[in-house]
């Protein structure tokens, strides 16, 4: 989940928000670690790996999100616009969104995404992150904890949001 704010918010976003120049502290060396193909959109596992790396990481993307919110205006935020692929997943998760998405001017197709919105994507993307680890936990027989809101792409008709009976995996891990 740490990583998905720097991937958007610098990856897609970084021109048009930072121009030439990479938000502080972050480095272009710093990023791949956070953004690299070889990790599948995930952190490097061989610099988060323990606990305490993942949530300073976690804090470094919440603190480049947070400058991004304190030094854009709302206005700014709807004017601007990135472009995403066009997929089946995109098909499916740009429902859950009320505003912020728009045609594209070349293709006609609804790919284009404000900034607004790719703030919402990102809290909509952690939303679902939670949801899987709590239908882990749920069947490994571990009661969730935290209550999400009721928002997130898991949430939309036709995304795999299906629960688990209570304890269902406890049988299959005890086999192995």
């Amino acid at each position: 989940m740490a990583s998905v704010p720097l991937r958007w918010l610098i990856s897609r976003w970084g021109d048009q928000l930072f121009g030439d120049e990479f938000p502080m502290p972050m480095t272009s060396e710093r990023l791949a670690t956070f953004d690299s193909d070889d990790h599948d959109r995930r952190l490097h596992d061989g610099v988060f790996w323990e606990v305490e790396d993942v949530l300073g990481a976690l804090e470094e993307a919440i603190a480049i999100a947070r400058q991004l919110l304190v030094a854009n205006t709302i206005a700014r935020a709807r004017s601007m616009r990135v472009q995403r692929p066009l997929t089946d997943q995109w098909e499916l998760m740009r429902r859950a969104h009320p505003d912020g998405i728009s045609e594209n001017p070349e293709t006609g197709e609804r790919t284009g995404m404000d900034l607004v919105a790719t703030f919402r994507h990102i809290q909509f993307e952690i939303y679902t992150h939670i949801f899987n680890i709590q239908r882990s936990k749920m069947a490994l027989g571990i009661s969730p904890v935290v209550r999400l809101p009721n928002a997130g792409y898991h949430t939309v008709a036709g995304w795999d949001s299906g629960l688990p009976e209570f304890g269902a995996a406890v049988a299959d891990l005890s086999r192995i």
